[in-house]
C-alpha cells in the first residue's frame, strides 16, 4: 500500500522468490519447534 506521499514499490520477482523461501523456512522452523515442545512435555 502506498503512503500519502509515497509511490507504490515495484514488485521484484527475485525478492518475491526470496520471501517465499524465507516463509517456507520459517514455517519449517515453527513445525520443528512445535514438535520439540510436544516431545519434551510428553
Amino acid at each position: 500500500m502506498a503512503g500519502l506521499w509515497g509511490k507504490r514499490k515495484r514488485v521484484d520477482p527475485e525478492l518475491e522468490a526470496q520471501d517465499a523461501d524465507l516463509a517456507k523456512r520459517a514455517g519449517s522452523a515453527l513445525v520443528a519447534a512445535d514438535e520439540r515442545i510436544r516431545v519434551t512435555t510428553d
